[in-house]
């Protein structure tokens, strides 16, 4: 996975996830890949108090494409100067997908831009338009 793709899907995982973990009852339900992702990030951003409300507020909104971009955009900023963290976000992603409570799909390739993330509680075959 390129280091954009890295970026786009961890924002997508850590706005969305992370708004279904704030709203389950007191974090039982929470996805586990999830809560290891959000750790990692929150870990390598500490010290940088922005670049933790560029995440909180991707958080808060992530119905907000520009929150969500601006995430995508710092996570591609730490990926691209630190190896070690992109490989790491890499796989906490590749696991996050393969997790069986919380199965996230997304794929982003070319000079795609993101202006919906939409959740569907049951398996989708086919096309999905909006």
């Amino acid at each position: 996975m390129d280091i954009a793709a890295v970026a786009e899907a961890g924002a997508l995982l850590l706005a969305t996830k992370g708004g279904e973990v704030v709203a389950g009852e007191a974090g039982r339900t929470a996805w586990s890949g999830f809560l290891r992702l959000a750790r990692a990030v929150r870990t390598r951003f500490d010290g940088d108090s922005e670049a933790v409300r560029t995440l909180e507020r991707a958080q808060d909104e992530p119905q907000d494409p520009a929150r969500v971009e601006q995430l995508a955009a710092l996570l591609f900023s730490y990926s691209s100067s630190d190896p070690g963290f992109r490989a790491e976000l890499a796989s906490l992603i590749d696991e996050a997908q393969s997790d069986p409570v919380g199965r996230v799909a997304v794929n982003i390739s070319g000079n795609a831009h993101v202006n919906k993330v939409a959740a569907f509680s049951a398996a989708i075959h086919g096309n999905v338009t909006f």
